[in-house]
């Protein structure tokens, strides 16, 4: 019973995924869906494809769907390094699409050289160290 339940867990994450890929209009690779799945399962791994092949989603999808609600889950944080700033500026675009998809009320910001000592303590006040 245990595992029909997560199943059916996994599936309906998975269709929320496919839901926010269908309202703008692209269709998941194989390798996303499989990343999820893993994800889901409590695997990890390493995600290897060329630039603009969706490595951002495949890899953040399975985290964002499980964020049901960010106020009882003031614990879970997303941490993504990036070697340049601007990729990060593209990244946090891309990721407040899908963060919003989930919950509305799900924040994502950037840190980096350029952030201001006020950011600084207004992210760390709200938990993101």
């Amino acid at each position: 019973m245990k595992n029909i339940t997560k199943n059916n867990k996994q599936n309906n994450l998975i269709s929320k995924i496919k839901q926010f890929f269908s309202t703008n209009g692209w269709e998941p690779l194989p390798y996303q869906i499989e990343s999820w799945e893993a994800f889901l399962n409590g695997e990890s791994g390493i995600i290897q494809v060329p630039t603009g092949c969706g490595k951002t989603y495949a890899a953040l999808m399975g985290p964002l769907s499980k964020i049901e609600d960010p106020k009882n889950n003031k614990s879970v944080n997303i941490l993504l390094i990036t070697p340049l700033k601007a990729l990060s500026r593209d990244l946090k675009n891309s990721i407040q699409l899908a963060a919003l998809h989930f919950n509305k009320e799900i924040t994502v910001e950037i840190r980096n050289g350029d952030t201001t000592p006020y950011e600084k303590k207004k992210q760390l006040a709200n938990g993101m160290n």
